[in-house]
């Protein structure tokens, strides 16, 4: 697995650390127009993503299947975790939810992660 992330794929990686998000709000997360394709990226470098499909209604009231990004273990996303604060710890600003991540360099609150 390669040890350089790209930005976008560092703020993919950091949300889906946080907690499994559907496209709409890994797109607000992290900032990226097209999450599906950095979490392919994700995927050819190694990191083991799933997406699990999850039955919903739409405003229309069909029952729809959206897909929920996540890592495949608890470990993964320790590993995920680790990976981020080694590679640039004083990058990553934290911020709570998702209110304005698309327009600042901010990720989700990451579980137990601690500054150094």
């Amino acid at each position: 697995m390669s040890n350089t992330l790209c930005p976008r794929e560092r703020r993919v990686l950091a949300a889906l650390a946080d907690r499994g998000l559907g496209v709409r709000d890994l797109a607000d997360a992290a900032g990226v127009a097209n999450p599906p394709n950095y979490v392919m990226k994700l995927r050819h470098r190694g990191w083991r993503i799933k997406c699990v499909r999850v039955a919903k209604f739409d405003r229309d009231g069909k029952k729809c299947w959206p897909g929920i990004y996540m890592f495949v273990t608890e470990d993964e996303r320790r590993r995920a975790i680790l990976s981020l604060k080694k590679e640039s710890p004083a990058s990553v600003a934290v911020s709570e939810g998702l209110q304005n991540s698309s327009k600042a360099e901010t990720i989700p609150n990451l579980r137990g992660m601690q500054h150094d």
